[in-house]
């Protein structure tokens, strides 16, 4: 799902490990098992700062993991058989709020450890990330993934403006038009 604004609530209950089994290689990653109930975002910067997120569940007693890749020049593909690819990463098995939010100095926590939350993670204008989400129990589809809290950009605030317009005249005297846009 592509980033497009600062804040989602989320209600779909996602279940299994998606298309693709195994993902997410558990030997590189905090998320063990990963491919659980799990969801997928993507974003790339528009403008350098740090990055800050907070998973909100709307049952507090849910639990939610999540690890962060940055795939900048690299495929979705290469997050199992690359391990530089994971930059933060958090399983600590504590139920309600998660996320790299400044509530520790940690980018990596494991099941059973740590906090809930991760170091900020400083971003780069143009550089690619993937957030992947785990509902660890299953059946707490609601949630809100806010990125408020982050100084850096993540989505082009910038609205496609009109560029062209193309006219087609078909067999049968039908036409069609062709809007052609910035963005």
């Amino acid at each position: 799902i592509p980033i497009c604004k600062s804040s989602y609530y989320n209600t779909v209950a996602y279940s299994g490990s998606g298309n693709y089994a195994n993902e997410i290689n558990p030997a590189y990653s905090c998320e063990t098992p990963p491919d659980k109930n799990e969801v997928w975002y993507t974003f790339t910067v528009q403008k350098s700062g740090n990055l800050s997120f907070l998973i909100t569940p709307s049952n507090l007693a849910a639990d939610y993991d999540w690890a962060l890749f940055n795939i900048t020049n690299k495929t979705c593909a290469d997050i199992y058989s690359d391990d530089t690819l994971e930059v933060s990463c958090n399983s600590s098995g504590t139920t309600g709020t998660t996320g790299a939010n400044g509530g520790s100095l940690l980018n990596r926590q494991g099941p059973g450890i740590g906090t809930p939350y991760n170091a900020v993670i400083p971003v780069v204008a143009g550089q690619t990330f993937i957030l992947n989400i785990e509902d660890w129990w299953g059946g707490s589809p609601d949630y809100t993934l806010d990125f408020g809290a982050s100084t850096a950009s993540l989505y082009d605030t910038i609205p496609p403006a009109f560029d062209s317009l193309y006219t087609f005249t078909l067999a049968c005297k039908d036409s069609q038009i062709t809007f052609s846009f910035a963005e």
